[in-house]
């Protein structure tokens, strides 16, 4: 499968090399789209400015800088559409990253890195905690059918051991939460405090 892939990206390389840019894109669109980590959205408009960004170099070579030239007007109308649509994705755009920006830390209420008890599960807790993106976001972790004796050393040692605890990954993981309520010295309610 992996084969699979670099003949595709081989074969955009060379079509975009060839001034194929619609089909070089939409190759390597397919490429991207067949990887689990795709972001589509964002690739996607990546993708799009791309080619936006060489119509409008190809646009260039043939208006020019200066000079006098007739258009036919149906091109005049198709260009004055694509900036206004242009500009209005652009406002809006900068518009809901200055609000978000002015928003940033505000967390609707919901105090960050603080477990509580979720009785309706779907697990037995739940946390608030920023993704890597900055993205507030839900956790649940542990299992609401079991109880934590972390208090025998032997279960504490061997639930660790399981688990990595020794590197937990990433905060927004409820790997890391989990981990957490298996320390020695910690107890729930210094988790559910917050400590």
């Amino acid at each position: 499968m992996n084969n699979f892939f670099n003949v595709l990206v081989d074969l955009a390389n060379e079509l975009d090399h060839n001034q194929a840019h619609r089909l070089a894109d939409t190759i390597t669109n397919q490429i991207k789209t067949a990887s689990e980590d795709y972001d589509h959205e964002y690739d996607m408009v990546r993708n799009e400015m791309e080619t936006a960004k060489r119509a409008i170099g190809d646009i260039e070579d043939v208006v020019g800088d200066e000079g006098e030239g007739n258009l036919m007007a149906w091109v005049q109308s198709k260009i004055s559409n694509a900036v206004q649509m242009l500009n209005g994705v652009s406002e809006y755009l900068v518009s809901d990253e200055k609000n978000h920006q002015k928003t940033a830390g505000k967390n609707d209420g919901k105090k960050l890195n603080k477990p509580f008890r979720t009785p309706g599960g779907p697990k037995k807790f739940s946390v608030y905690v920023k993704n890597d993106k900055g993205n507030i976001i839900k956790v649940n972790f542990g299992d609401p059918d079991r109880s934590i004796k972390r208090d025998n050393p032997e279960r504490r040692k061997n639930f660790r051991a399981r688990h990595n605890c020794d590197s937990p990954g990433p905060k927004w993981k409820a790997k890391w939460w989990s981990c957490r309520n298996w320390e020695a010295g910690r107890t729930v309610s210094d988790n559910l405090k917050g400590k």
